[in-house]
Formats: structure tokens, sequence, C-alpha cells
């Protein structure tokens, strides 16, 4: 006799799924050196039904970074909508190295967010192109280096 189960709905997300593309690069002064470019793209608000859509984007990144085991990361935001909300922090994680690729979509509310949650430079932190980010990235892991600090590897994320 079967025996039934009783399932308690925790989450879901009732909005359009968010788009996500994995992809890496090595980085411009050390290819040996690999950069995680995590691209998404939809809508995400600080409204509670959507709060699984912040654990999917952190698991997202999560994934890419076993994958390929990343010096830097590079968050490709242009194509998210994204206004404000808390949980944002979770994703912006600082222990690697992170520039974020925005647009104006989010640039308001990433800018709200680095400057009164995470204490961050909004100007050395957002981009407009791959390409800055990326230079960027660059810069901030040969300081990482000079200053002798240990490389994040995937079982610290």
């Amino acid at each position: 006799m079967a025996e039934e189960i009783e399932l308690r709905h925790i989450s879901s997300d009732n909005k359009p799924s968010i788009k996500t593309r994995l992809a890496c690069c090595t980085l411009p002064s050390m290819p040996a050196e690999t950069c995680l470019v995590v691209s998404f793209s939809g809508g995400i608000d600080n409204s509670d039904p959507y709060s699984a859509g912040y654990s999917y984007i952190h698991s997202m990144i999560g994934t890419g970074y076993a994958a390929c085991s990343p010096a830097t990361l590079i968050l490709d935001l242009r194509g998210l909508a994204y206004t404000s909300g808390e949980p944002m922090c979770k994703v912006i994680d600082q222990r690697i190295i992170t520039k974020v690729v925005v647009s104006e979509l989010n640039r308001q509310g990433l800018t709200n967010l680095l400057n009164t949650l995470l204490f961050l430079d909004p100007q050395s932190e957002l981009f407009e192109s791959l390409s800055e980010a990326l230079d960027a990235c660059d810069r901030g892991y040969r300081q990482f280096l000079r200053d002798g600090r240990k490389r994040t590897i995937a079982a610290d994320f």
C-alpha cells in the first residue's frame, strides 16, 4: 500500500524565468587565470514572491564557479531589471573579485545598493561594458596577489 506524503509549499518564483548564460575567459595579463562571466536577463525585485529569483541567481553563480574555478567574476546584468532589494547583496558576493556590467534597467538600483548596504564605491564596481569590467578584474586580481591574499577556491564558495 502506497504511503501518502504531505508536501508543504515553501516558495515559488511566479515571475517569468530569469535567463542565464555562463561563460569564462582568461584574464588579460594572466592567461592561466580564468574570469567567470555570468549574464542574467529578465526581472527581479524585492517583493516576497520573487525571493526565489535571488536564490536562483546565487546558485547559478555557484554552478559556474564550480565549473571553472575562476580567479574573478563578472556579473553581466545589462538585461536584468532591478530597482531595489537587499537580497541582491547575496548575489554581489565579495569573497571573489567581482565587477558588474550595468544598464539603464538597473544602474540606479545597483548604485544605491553598493553605496548604502555594501559600502562600496560604485565607480570601481559598476561598468558599462564587459571589456571595462574584465580590465578591472585583471587589475584587482593583480593587486590581490601583490597583497599576498589567498585565492578563493570552489570549496570556499
